[in-house]
């Protein structure tokens, strides 16, 4: 299976414990977010299978500050919880991905101009096929995600996001990864005023190298 495009090699069972505080943000609440995936591959009648289950739990400290549009918002612990089920068709040549996640965290409610603990979801969807020509790998693939919910980052602005992404991975080598990839996105952004709501629209071309050891 060492061909075949899959999520990674991290066993059967894996626990594990961080900062989920977002990116760049030193631990708030003495309060290490919990997460545990177990997944299960299997062969059917020729086709490699992976079908998985993963959540994690925690609790999240809002900033506290005047990021959701000029509106105050005092520094608050909120519940920060994900589950998700995923399944993966390894390209044989033709492979595809599902997953889908429900949750609740942070979330600013533009009604009360307070946040507020809710509820979210989202998911992606891809088709991917597998190719080679001489040592070199190829996996061109489609993917479309969404999400509707909280944004973290920005102190739990609600978000809808939808977007599609078409590009390829070669392998040159076993052990390095190039991607290209190019998206188009669509994000609302709700704002402490509905006229104020951010519509981001746009696109992008992504490349990547990725060293695997």
């Amino acid at each position: 299976m060492n061909h075949l495009k899959g999520s990674g090699d991290y066993g059967m069972i894996a626990l594990g414990a961080y900062n989920g505080q977002t990116l760049n943000k030193g631990e708030e609440n003495n309060d290490l977010h919990r997460a545990i995936r177990f997944t299960y591959p299997f062969k059917l009648g020729g086709q490699y299978i992976e079908a998985s289950v993963q959540a994690y739990e925690g609790q999240f400290r809002t900033s506290g500050s005047t990021a959701t549009a000029g509106v105050a918002t005092p520094a608050e612990d909120f519940y920060d919880q994900r589950s998700a089920a995923s399944l993966i068709f390894y390209p044989q040549p033709f492979g595809f991905q599902v997953e889908y996640t429900i949750g609740q965290g942070p979330e600013f409610d533009q009604d009360s101009g307070e946040v507020k603990q809710d509820e979210l979801a989202g998911g992606y969807a891809m088709v991917n096929y597998s190719a080679g020509w001489a040592n070199h790998r190829f996996f061109p693939y489609v993917r479309y995600q969404e999400y509707e919910g909280g944004r973290k980052i920005d102190n739990g602005n609600r978000m809808l996001t939808r977007e599609w992404e078409l590009g390829t991975e070669w392998q040159p080598d076993p052990a390095l990864e190039i991607t290209i990839a190019y998206a188009i996105s669509d994000r609302i952004v709700e704002s402490a005023i509905a006229e104020q709501n951010t519509n981001e629209e746009g696109q992008l071309l992504r490349l990547q190298a990725q060293f695997n050891y």
